[in-house]
């Protein structure tokens, strides 16, 4: 078999899909805008308006990732949003606050539905830098299973 060896020089990355991918494109083609809107800046907006008109929940699961991968102000004020609209159509949401520690256990907990307030851990800034350390963290506690409530349409 011949070897066939690709052009030198890195082949340029296909552009961020935009708004009309994101808001008229097939399912694929959402898909894949949701997912490369991570990179866009202002995305979060469109993300909005796409969110009220999304059916597929697969299209719906790749937003809320973007949302989340952009972790802006905006980007959570959007998941947000989403996520009260939900509790207010009867889905249940668990509405506390919580401190994991890195291997996933739960360190502190506030109490459900008791309006604002503060909860603390102690947390170990070595163990926390060694775990970070590790290029698989953002990646090993992904659990896209979890995400069907969110990504089903409000």
């Amino acid at each position: 078999m011949p070897l066939i060896r690709k052009p030198s020089g890195e082949a340029a990355a296909p552009p961020p899909a935009g708004p009309d991918e994101l808001l008229n494109g097939t399912d694929d083609e959402r898909w894949e805008a949701a997912r490369s809107a991570s990179t866009v800046a202002d995305s979060p907006a469109l993300i909005d308006r796409a969110l009220a008109q999304e059916r597929n929940p697969r299209v719906r699961e790749a937003m809320f990732t973007s949302l989340a991968l952009l972790g802006t102000p905006p980007a959570i004020e959007v998941a947000i949003r989403y996520l009260r609209r939900q509790a207010i159509r009867g889905i249940e949401v668990i509405d506390y606050a919580y401190v994991l520690a890195p291997d996933g256990s739960m360190l502190a907990r506030s109490e459900p539905d008791v309006g604002s307030g503060w909860i603390m851990a102690e947390l170990d800034p070595a163990l926390l830098d060694r775990v970070r350390a590790n290029p698989w963290f953002a990646l090993k506690k992904r659990r896209p299973e979890a995400y069907g409530e969110l990504t089903t349409l409000l």
